[in-house]
């Protein structure tokens, strides 16, 4: 440190790059939560769309089932006839 150069001024100056070192800081871990809300956004999403096209499904699988089954005994009978 120079003669000419106040301590004060020194920690000041320290301070001020602490404090925009942890803005930077900040901005970044902000952009990364939001961008990850996004994504957290998105995948509820894709898992929502999934559940109603897996209900679906299950709904069909169902009355397949049920047809299955009736087709069965009508064949069943068929033969005892």
């Amino acid at each position: 440190m120079s003669k000419t150069q106040n301590p004060k001024l020194m920690i000041d100056k320290d301070k001020e790059k602490i404090t925009l070192s942890l803005f930077t800081k900040q901005k970044e871990l902000k952009n990364l939560y939001n961008s990850s809300i996004v994504q957290l956004n998105e995948i509820e999403s894709r898992r929502n769309q999934l559940n109603k096209e897996e209900e679906s499904l299950q709904f069909e699988l169902s009355g397949l089932h049920g047809a299955l089954k009736v087709i069965d005994e009508l064949i069943e009978e068929a033969k005892i006839q």
